[in-house]
């Protein structure tokens, strides 16, 4: 795990930037907060620690993000968390704006129950994570694949913008 301080993650954001003139010009390295950035060699952990990362006192967000990879995979997962206050009609409207995309795969819906299921298996045998993992800290979601696209973009159009919904995670396909 390395410190990145405010002026390494403004230059680290330009370089992720550097394509999209329009949000660079509105970087500022007064926004930038300081990060601890740490590599997870266990995808099928990765969620995990970010819930756990994320309820710790002073942590204002997590993200995860892929490695460079070469080649680069041909599929990615996304996980659409809701929000815990997620209405039945909500939820419906979601799950079929994410079935609606042309190139959606494998769609599933998990509930929260479910969800700390399935990450306090995978987290058997892995020191404290399981311990530290918290029933209250995962979301129902729907989890699906979708083909690695540069050309279209990476973020599934006008999700997050739904009713209910809480995140917008892109994931390695292991993860889901």
């Amino acid at each position: 795990m390395t410190l990145e301080t405010r002026d390494q993650a403004y230059e680290h954001q330009k370089e992720a930037l550097k394509e999209d003139p329009d949000l660079l010009a509105e970087l500022k390295p007064e926004s930038m907060p300081e990060s601890f950035r740490a590599t997870v060699t266990d995808a099928s952990i990765a969620e995990a620690i970010e819930l756990v990362m994320a309820g710790v006192d002073g942590v204002a967000d997590v993200a995860l993000s892929s490695p460079e990879m070469d080649p680069l995979p041909s599929r990615l997962g996304v996980v659409v968390r809701l929000k815990p206050t997620v209405t039945g009609e909500q939820r419906a409207a979601v799950e079929e704006a994410v079935r609606a995309l042309p190139q959606a795969g494998s769609v599933a819906f998990e509930d929260r129950d479910a969800a700390y299921e399935r990450l306090r298996k995978q987290c058997q045998g892995k020191g404290e994570l399981a311990a530290e993992l918290d029933p209250q800290l995962t979301r129902a979601s729907l989890r699906f694949q979708v083909p690695l696209d540069r050309k279209v973009g990476l973020n599934p159009p006008g999700l997050l913008k739904l009713d209910g919904v809480d995140t917008v995670r892109l994931v390695p396909v292991a993860m889901l």
